[in-house]
């Protein structure tokens, strides 16, 4: 419970912090009865990470795009004592999530959606060009960078004995067969809007510099 309290206070602080949310002027100028679009319309942050040094912290932006019918989520880093923050250079219709700092607060890792698939990128908070980490065959669930700053541990859904290259090739032969049925034996067979396929989430161990997984 303490624990999500934590989570909940820092994250409105963060937003109050770099927005003019606790601005009475700004509040007062714009004010007008609350509609679906302003609901829309919230940018809601999460996933706030502080960097080591105490003086970073960085989160995830939602915000809906109503062309497109869809939310797109960015990457911010506020620095706590210039009570500022800025994003991480965006990519046009990707998503970045999963902000997890370096052990000397020197570079930011995030999962993005840029380059066509779920991907490890890094960022520096001084220049925030991103760049690739990974080129893995199959997306990246998650990740965290190990202690000692020398390599990830990530999860990828594979096949049960299947390597991701191999996992990669059989879901494209699915994906290339005439019929679209499935037949299903047990539960649980939808997750949210995820069908089940069959693959199972492993974690693997991924040296720097990062081309293909490790051990699982």
């Amino acid at each position: 419970m303490l624990r999500t309290a934590a989570y909940i206070f820092t994250c409105f602080f963060i937003y109050a912090m770099t927005s003019n949310l606790l601005n009475p002027a700004a509040v007062s100028a714009a004010s007008h009865p609350f509609s679906v679009r302003d609901l829309l319309g919230m940018e809601r942050i999460a996933a706030p990470r502080v960097s080591p040094d105490g003086r970073r912290a960085a989160f995830t932006v939602w915000r809906a795009d109503l062309t497109a019918n869809r939310g797109l989520i960015s990457i911010h880093i506020a620095d706590i004592q210039e009570e500022s923050s800025f994003p991480i250079n965006p990519a046009t219709g990707a998503d970045d999530t999963n902000p997890r700092w370096s052990p000397d607060g020197k570079t930011l890792y995030f999962l993005s959606s840029r380059s066509g698939s779920r991907q490890v990128w890094k960022a520096s908070p001084t220049d925030k060009k991103p760049l690739p980490v990974t080129d893995l065959p199959l997306d990246v669930g998650v990740f965290e960078v190990t202690p000692d700053g020398r390599a990830l541990v990530l999860s990828l859904a594979v096949f049960p004995g299947r390597t991701p290259e191999q996992t990669k090739m059989m879901l494209a032969e699915k994906a290339n067969q005439p019929g679209s049925g499935v037949v299903f034996d047990r539960l649980m067979v939808r997750n949210w809007n995820t069908w089940n396929d069959g693959t199972r989430n492993h974690l693997f161990f991924i040296p720097f510099p990062a081309v293909r997984p490790g051990t699982s």
